[in-house]
């Protein structure tokens, strides 16, 4: 008969992607995991696999966790401009949250490039088409019905917010303060005309 697991794999995941979201991939050791999570190297070998497949599980938590604002964003029917002021104080919150680390931990991994390996790659290449097709798809409906004129590209338009997504997150890990953030955000609706 197997022994129960004397941990919670989805508590240990949690804790793992706070690990990773911090210091990154390459930074995070199995021996860092082990002595973060209080779990013995073979049980998280058992219940996750190898590095790798703990940091793709860490990534798709953090994708559903922290992409709430982004689906109700792109799935709602409110008017294009304070339906973007919302997302965007919600990004804003999020990363201003005390005990979480600061930034997108998928830019992150992003910008530090394949050591994660191909899975990873893959899945945040996936991601950030998604949030760009998002926006896009978000610009398109609300062209349609008049809220922005025929001279904006929504493509464009979803490309440019998407970086601003990503230049908010890393200016919020750089120390930038609420009132900074929220000038950039007023900044950023104003293309709209």
């Amino acid at each position: 008969m197997p022994r129960p697991k004397a941990f919670d794999p989805d508590e240990a995941l949690e804790q793992a992607m706070r690990l990773f979201w911090a210091r990154g991939f390459a930074a995070t050791s199995m021996s860092d995991l082990v002595e973060q999570l209080g779990v013995s190297r073979q049980s998280l070998y058992d219940t996750f696999g190898d590095k790798q497949a703990i940091f793709i599980a860490a990534l798709r938590r953090f994708r559903e966790q922290v992409g709430a604002p982004l689906r109700q964003f792109f799935a709602s029917d409110e008017p294009v401009r304070p339906a973007l002021r919302r997302l965007f104080d919600a990004v804003i919150a999020q990363e201003l949250a005390r005990g979480c680390p600061r930034g997108c931990m998928m830019f992150h991994a992003a910008v530090a490039g394949a050591d994660a390996g191909p899975e990873a790659e893959r899945l945040l290449a996936d991601n950030n088409q998604e949030i760009e097709r998002g926006f896009i798809d978000r610009m398109r409906r609300a062209q349609e019905r008049g809220e922005i004129g025929d001279r904006h590209d929504p493509a464009a338009l979803g490309r440019f917010f998407v970086a601003t997504l990503a230049g908010l997150r890393l200016s919020a890990k750089q120390g930038q303060s609420a009132e900074a953030l929220r000038d950039v955000v007023s900044v950023t609706l104003g293309v709209l005309g």
